[in-house]
Formats: structure tokens, C-alpha cells, sequence
């Protein structure tokens, strides 16, 4: 895939309430950057030509943060409508009108999300799946609960979902 046909979306509009804490839960640090910092780092070693984070709960801060080291990333702001997915429709919004490529949806609270299992991702997109089709429409990537070894994002190339 060439990197104008990607975008990908980081979402990090959430107040992280179960946190506890003043600090957007996105900017609490980890391995010196904010959880968000290594989620955009990542977002942006995939060479996508477009870096979309969503953001809402303590605007600012986080805007300011993401102008100051990822400045090549489009902000999307989240209006009052909640849910994950209005913030993926936000970052769509963001896009430009004639974008037509593959859209990767990543969460800002997940930094050790790397760039191998992202390519997995989309490798399995754009292979496609048991369907007969050239792509799947939507490809999920899921923790394995009982795994205990390896509690990362598993990438499942033989059953990916298909929307109609």
C-alpha cells in the first residue's frame, strides 16, 4: 500500500475517568512519553498521509501537545455526541473529500501497539479473507483474554469480518 492510500485515526477523546486522576489519561507517561506519544509515534512510522488523532476531554492540553511533537497530525475534535463510534466519523470528517484508501483505528491508551502488528493489520485487509473477495471491508484485531503469556493485540488473519 502506498502511504497515500492510508490514513490512520488514534482515538484519545475520552476523560479516562477510572484513572482517577486531573491528567487526561492519555498523558500519563510511560517509558518517558505520554501514552499518547508512543500511539502517534507509531501511527506515524507507518508512513500513512494521514495521522488523525480525535481528542475532546481537556482539548488543549492535548492539542498542544500533539502540535508541538506531531505536527503533521490533522486534530479531529469530538463534538458533545458520545461513543467510538462518532469519534471514528469525526476523523473521517477530517479526511480530505477525495481520500480513498484503507483507515486504521488505533487508541491513544495503547502504547505498546507496534508498528509490525499494525502492518499485519492492514496486510490482512487488503489480502482479504474466506469470503472470495480482493479485501475485507473491516478487519479486527483482538487480545486474546485467556492468553495469559501474551496479553498484546493478536492479529487473527483467518477470520476476518466482513460488513455488508
Amino acid at each position: 500500500m502506498t502511504e497515500q492510500h492510508l490514513a490512520v485515526v488514534v482515538l484519545a477523546a475520552g476523560a479516562g475517568t477510572r484513572m482517577k486522576s486531573s491528567k487526561p489519561k492519555v498523558m500519563h507517561e510511560i517509558a518517558g512519553l505520554p501514552l499518547l506519544g508512543h500511539a502517534l509515534a507509531t501511527a506515524s512510522s507507518l508512513g500513512a498521509a494521514h495521522v488523525v488523532p480525535v481528542i475532546r476531554h481537556q482539548r488543549d492540553l492535548i492539542a498542544n501537545y500533539i502540535e508541538t511533537y506531531f505536527p503533521h497530525a490533522v486534530i479531529a475534535d469530538q463534538d458533545d455526541i458520545p461513543g467510538t463510534g462518532r469519534a471514528v466519523e469525526c476523523a473521517l470528517n477530517a479526511l480530505p473529500s477525495d481520500f480513498n484508501g484503507a483507515v486504521v483505528v488505533t487508541s491513544g491508551d495503547v502504547p505498546l501497539l507496534d508498528v509490525a502488528t499494525l502492518e499485519s493489520l492492514i496486510d490482512a485487509h487488503l489480502a482479504g479473507g474466506p469470503l472470495d473477495a480482493p479485501g475485507s471491508d473491516v478487519v479486527v484485531a483482538r487480545r486474546q483474554p485467556h492468553a495469559r503469556k501474551n496479553l498484546g493485540i493478536r492479529v487473527r488473519l483467518d477470520d476476518p469480518l466482513r460488513v455488508a
